[in-house]
C-alpha cells in the first residue's frame, strides 16, 4: 500500500500521474472532523496536475499532509521546503 493515509480515508488515487480530487480530500476532511484549512496551510504551495480540466493534488502530497496531521511527523513531501 503505497498511500495508507489516503486508503485509510477511501481515497484511492487515479490516473497516470497519482492524482487526487481535492473535493475528496475535503468530505473526507469533514466527516473525521479534521480541518481543511490546516490541510491548506500545510499542503502550502505545490504543483498540481490537471486531469480532464479539473485541478487536482498529487497523491503524495496530500498523503505527507495527512501523515503529518494525524500523526505529527514530516515524512516525503513535507520534508522539502516550498
Amino acid at each position: 500500500m503505497i498511500y495508507p493515509r489516503l486508503w485509510n480515508f477511501g481515497i484511492e488515487p487515479v490516473g497516470d500521474m497519482d492524482a487526487v480530487d481535492p473535493d475528496e480530500i475535503e468530505a473526507a476532511l469533514k466527516r473525521e472532523n479534521m480541518d481543511i484549512d490546516e490541510f491548506n496551510k500545510l499542503l502550502g504551495i505545490s504543483t498540481c496536475p490537471i486531469i480532464n480540466g479539473k485541478t487536482m493534488l498529487y497523491a503524495w502530497d496530500a498523503e505527507a499532509v495527512l501523515e503529518r496531521m494525524i500523526s505529527g511527523m514530516k515524512t516525503g513531501t513535507q520534508l522539502l521546503w516550498d
